[in-house]
């Protein structure tokens, strides 16, 4: 009797549990497999490594006073992301302001970063400055890892990576560049200007190899698929434009998202597109359906940058808030 009368105990409590879990707990889905705080200020970018272990997340902090400029000085912040534990911190030697952009060398070597427009490398195991290159808003990597290319106000430009000597540079848009990504394979990267056009360049020449028009208002960050087939822009207007490189021509047309979309995402089977929005959340879409598979309410403030792993099983996304959160996901 007694027995009996503890299991029916036992299943009403299970059946509680199971419908506040439904009804009133936060949705599972949402549930971020990790999240990090930055030490001070924003979280402005993401950069996984190529065996998808560790995340490194650029910060800092920069606003308008009256004495000019105020702020943290620029920070990268290492993660591992099984253990949850910091490697590696370092700060960006008496340098005031944030880390824009950070991007791994193909061998995980060194780290290229864009702290207050300045292209600077550095050690990745050390945390150590080795060389500043000069001027640049955006950059990535040659093929070969010889080569650093960075965009400028309307173009291009690239130093030897053993060296830092310039060895070119060329200015096609008529604006300045809010954006640029760059395929897997490096051979292509594409830069997106407040012109409205979108430009693929050849990494090797930096010859122009196609002009896009988008035909938007107020593009604000581009991504390129890994085949290197797809680029696609988003912006002001809470859409997203895709180009298939083959044609090329516009080909697909995302619409509806929540707010002025930040940053974007291919996956790496570029059968997803990430759009990280201004109000903290990130819409999932399936490419080739054309239709959003899931929307995740991540932050509570601007998405600055997405970023899938190597695997694509992970999504990373880093706020103005200071917090980067590691999503798994399934493909």
């Amino acid at each position: 009797m007694a027995g009996s009368r503890l299991l029916k105990m036992v299943l009403v409590y299970m059946i509680v549990v199971v419908i506040a879990t439904i009804f009133f707990l936060p949705n599972s889905t949402d549930r971020a497999y990790r999240a990090f705080k930055v030490d001070k200020g924003h979280a402005y970018c993401l950069a996984f490594t190529s065996d998808g272990r560790r995340v490194a997340v650029g910060s800092g902090y920069t606003k308008n006073g009256t004495g000019g400029v105020i702020g943290s000085r620029g920070t990268i912040t290492v993660w591992d992301i099984e253990s949850g534990e910091k490697e590696l911190r370092f700060s960006l030697e008496e340098k005031l302001g944030y880390v824009q952009v950070i991007e791994y060398h193909p061998d995980g070597t060194a780290i290229a970063v864009v702290d207050g427009e300045e292209i600077t490398l550095w050690d990745a195991k050390a945390g150590k400055f080795t060389r500043s290159l000069g001027y640049g808003t955006q950059v990535v990597f040659a093929p070969d890892g010889k080569k650093v290319i960075a965009s400028t106000n309307r173009g291009v430009r690239s130093w030897d990576l053993a060296t830092g000597i310039e060895q070119s540079s060329r200015d096609r848009h008529k604006e300045s560049i809010v954006g640029m990504a760059v395929a897997l394979d490096r051979q292509r990267c594409a830069t997106a200007s407040q012109d409205g056009t979108v430009l693929i360049w050849d990494t090797r020449t930096l010859q122009v190899e196609e002009e896009l028009h988008a035909s938007g208002q107020g593009t604000r960050c581009i991504a390129f698929s890994t085949d290197g087939r797809f680029v696609a822009c988003g912006g002001d207007d809470r859409t997203v434009l895709m180009w298939d490189l083959k044609e090329p021509k516009l080909v697909k047309t995302f619409k509806n998202h929540s707010h002025v979309v930040w940053s974007l995402a291919f996956s790496p089977k570029h059968n997803m597109l990430a759009a990280g929005c201004h109000d903290g959340t990130i819409a999932l879409w399936d490419v080739n359906q054309k239709k959003v598979i899931r929307t995740i309410s991540a932050h509570t403030d601007i998405i600055t940058a997405v970023k899938f792993s190597p695997s694509g099983s992970m999504l990373g996304s880093a706020c103005h808030d200071g917090t980067v959160k590691l999503w798994f996901l399934s493909e």
